[in-house]
């Protein structure tokens, strides 16, 4: 049995999903009558007449591949910036989503010469890390 299988994208400002794709694709294909565009932070921006009058202006990164199609980057709120280098927590995480055996997060904290890095926090009991084994073999 074959199934197609989407991941959607919406907010509560919009009320309902604007775009979809099929997992594994990059982009989302927004939906009739819905188009899009970044603002100066690259932030995605929404014009839906059809559910808001004005449009809506988020904090999710994007690149815009045309006014229907764009590729999710990562929230601006997560954003490190880390000596000039923008880093994605969320993109970061996917890539080491089943190499980490335990669970695990990213995010920024001040740094005197970079003006943020970005850690990894793992969950757990505290280990000796020149010992430890984290990632699964392939």
């Amino acid at each position: 049995m074959n199934s197609e299988i989407y991941e959607t994208y919406g907010m509560t400002e919009t009320i309902t999903h604007i775009a979809a794709k099929r997992v594994g694709e990059e982009a989302f294909k927004t939906l009739p009558h819905v188009k899009i565009q970044e603002d100066d932070r690259h932030c995605l921006v929404v014009d839906a007449e059809a559910i808001c009058d004005e449009p809506v202006v988020t904090n999710d990164v994007v690149q815009v591949l045309n006014e229907n199609e764009f590729i999710w980057l990562g929230r601006y709120d997560n954003v490190v910036n880390s000596g000039g280098v923008k880093l994605f927590p969320e993109q970061i995480e996917e890539k080491l989503a089943g190499k980490i055996s335990r669970r695990f997060f990213m995010k920024g904290m001040p740094d005197e010469e970079l003006g943020e890095k970005l850690i990894l926090v793992i969950e757990g009991e505290p280990f000796d890390v020149d010992k430890a084994i984290f990632f699964k073999a392939k």
